[in-house]
């Protein structure tokens, strides 16, 4: 609350209780609803970038979709590598879905107001989904690393068992990465 520019128990400077919305308060319901309201400038804006993030979103989950539903459908791509690119896909179709729709309503309404529970599943479904990404794109590395070293062993050493496991195994690691890490900001100083 420092940090906006208020003194919680004096109730702020004139300035920052006009540029927050009014006196800080010493409660925590007040720290998550500290947002600055809107000008005229910032309301202009909103339609075009509700827009313009609305058109980028519909590509991300067209793409990711689109690449799920080739992969499915051609028997051509049922490789490994093939196999890590859906995967990979599906996983940057809930990265984005975890945030964007929260923000294009945030765009559109008048109060963007986000509540402490919902802040932390948002923050705990992203991670998810931000650890799972890195642990994939690492595992797509080891696919290529196996295919251009080893070519002649590569189908015994990236089976169709072998990469199935490693994608359960980089979901597994996704959800075991943000369960620590959502239980240390459970814990933190903010409740």
């Amino acid at each position: 609350v420092a940090a906006l520019g208020c003194a919680p128990a004096q109730g702020g400077t004139k300035e920052a209780q006009e540029r927050w919305g009014g006196p800080c308060r010493d409660d925590p319901g007040s720290r998550a609803q500290a947002l600055p309201q809107s000008s005229r400038e910032s309301e202009r804006l909103q339609l075009p970038l509700f827009l313009a993030f609305l058109g980028i979103y519909m590509v991300t989950v067209l793409g990711n979709l689109g690449m799920i539903t080739l992969i499915g459908l051609s028997s051509h791509l049922h490789t490994p590598m093939y196999c890590f690119l859906s995967s990979l896909s599906f996983i940057d179709f809930c990265h984005s879905t975890v945030i964007t729709p929260k923000m294009l309503v945030n765009f559109v309404t008048e109060k963007n107001i986000i509540s402490y529970p919902e802040c932390m599943t948002q923050l705990y479904f992203f991670l998810i989904f931000a650890i799972a990404e890195c642990h994939m794109l690492a595992a797509m590395a080891y696919d290529h690393y196996i295919a251009i070293c080893n070519p002649l062993l590569y189908h015994v050493a990236m089976s169709y068992q072998v990469c199935s496991w490693m994608v359960v195994e980089v979901y597994f690691m996704g959800f075991i990465g943000a369960t620590c890490s959502h239980s240390l900001h459970a814990k933190s100083a903010f409740l």
